[in-house]
Order: C-alpha cells, then structure tokens, then sequence
C-alpha cells in the first residue's frame, strides 16, 4: 500500500502544481534513516516467510532495527511536521509488536476480506515469522493489522492504525515537499560542492 501511496502522492504534488524536480534538493542524507527503515521493513515483510538465513533468522530484530531508524529520522527532522504523523504511526505499530512478543498481530476475518487466504495458510504452518494471528489474548489488538481492503479493489491487503497514519505522514511530506518553492535552488547538503 505503502508505495502506491507515495506514488500518487507524487501524482497530485504535481496536479498541484509542485515540481517532482524539489525531491531531489530534498536533504537526503538526514532523511537516510527513514529510507532505510522503510526498505528493511519492506525486506521482511516480503522475506519473512522464505527460508533465507540472512533475513528469516532475525526478522524481528531488523522489524526492531527499522523502528529505531524510524524514530532517529523524525527526530533528526523534527522541523517537518509531516514526519511527526509517521512518528505516530511508527510507535503504534512499535507498540503492538514488542507488546506480542515481537510479532506482528493479524485478524484472519481481514486477510478473508482482502484475498489473502494464502497468506493464511503460511501463518497457520508458522512459516511467516513475524506475523500472528489475533486471538483472545492479543495485547492491543486495536493497534494490530485489523483494516482490510477487499481484494476487488487494487490496494487490496491488510493494515494497522500505525501502517495508515505512516502512509499519510509520508504522502502529505511529497506532495508538500514538491509544492515548497524553498527547494527551488539546489542546496548543499554535505554530498561534495
């Protein structure tokens, strides 16, 4: 969802009149930890349930990892209040995963609802290594991947309160990022002269 999200958020930065040209004077490298946190938890959540010994034995730690990196990133760039709603969602997703013992809960009746019936079939095998299903003894289940999109939709999937609000954190940063005439002129930010 994440990166269709940011996509389009790119899509109306530009109805809007924003220049995509902006990102690029954008300040990468205090951004980094955001961006790689970003990339690694996308990284599990499409290797966690293969047998690969660099990411499958230690899902949880680099899921931890991804956290800390998010968390370092918005306070390094805590003038931008965008990044504060992605730190919203971040600890609630934080939240109910240490609170479940380093899993990620998931309710079945929503994975029903977006198509994900293998997905399913792998938790119930214990193959996906980071995510459990939902049960009477769940910490938090609120802040869990609860929401579904039906799977006749093309976002279709599975989402968490916190997943939500790091979307919306992220799309309001592009489209806001792209209509800011600040980042006209480029500016140095320590990649040479």
């Amino acid at each position: 969802m994440i990166w269709l999200f940011l996509l389009l958020a790119v899509i109306v930065g530009y109805m809007k009149g924003g220049k995509f040209i902006r990102l690029k004077n954008l300040n990468f490298k205090k951004l980094s930890p955001i961006i790689i946190a970003l990339v690694l938890q996308y990284l599990v959540l499409i290797f966690s349930d293969r047998d690969l010994k660099v990411i499958g034995n230690y899902v949880e730690e680099i899921y931890l990892v991804s956290f800390i990196l998010i968390f370092i990133g918005v306070i390094i760039n805590m003038n931008i209040p965008s990044l504060w709603i992605v730190f919203v969602g971040a600890i609630s997703n934080f939240i109910v995963f240490v609170m479940n013992g380093m899993n990620i809960p998931v309710s079945f009746d929503a994975l029903k609802i977006a198509g994900m019936n293998s997905t399913i079939k792998l938790m119930e095998s214990g193959q996906y290594k980071l995510y459990d299903a939902i049960t009477n003894g769940t910490d938090y289940e609120i802040l869990g991947k609860i929401i579904a999109i039906d799977n006749i939709l093309p976002l279709a999937g599975v989402f968490s309160v916190g997943d939500v609000l790091i979307t919306m954190g992220l799309f309001v940063f592009i489209e806001s990022s792209m209509n800011d005439k600040k980042l006209d002129r480029r500016i140095n930010f320590g990649f040479g002269k």
